[in-house]
């Protein structure tokens, strides 16, 4: 299994079991002209790394900082085994360059908390 397979299987798990509550993206139009925020009670469909949709979410909170600024409360929800917010920045930055989006401390990300209101059948769980 790829580096990247893993990861993503992390961290559908990690939803799934309620301890990822948070995700987070580049803000790639940092002007706001097309890249359109999550609101509150908005109902996100989560997929994994290979497109496969796997629960429902409900976003709780949403908004955006510098990489550098993210806020403890949001990097832990976003990846609950990342002790030290420096390794957290360095992981994220080498997801988001392997997606072909260079990242660096001061780039905007949008960060979205949310809720798992709905799961596919946890019998898929072997196919993943």
């Amino acid at each position: 299994m790829s580096s990247m397979a893993a990861t993503g299987r992390r961290h559908v798990d990690h939803v799934l079991e309620g301890r990822k509550t948070a995700v987070l993206r580049p803000l790639l139009d940092p002007d706001g002209s097309t890249d359109l925020l999550e609101r509150p009670g908005e109902l996100l469909l989560a997929v994994d790394h290979t497109g496969r949709s796997f629960a429902v979410l409900r976003v709780e909170e949403a908004g955006v900082a510098a990489l550098d600024d993210v806020a403890e409360t949001v990097r832990r929800a976003d990846d609950p085994d990342a002790d030290v917010h420096a390794a957290w920045v360095q992981a994220r930055r080498q997801e988001w360059l392997a997606a072909g989006h260079f990242v660096h401390g001061s780039t905007p990300v949008v960060w979205v908390r949310f809720h798992v209101v709905g799961r596919d059948d946890p019998g898929m769980e072997a196919e993943r």
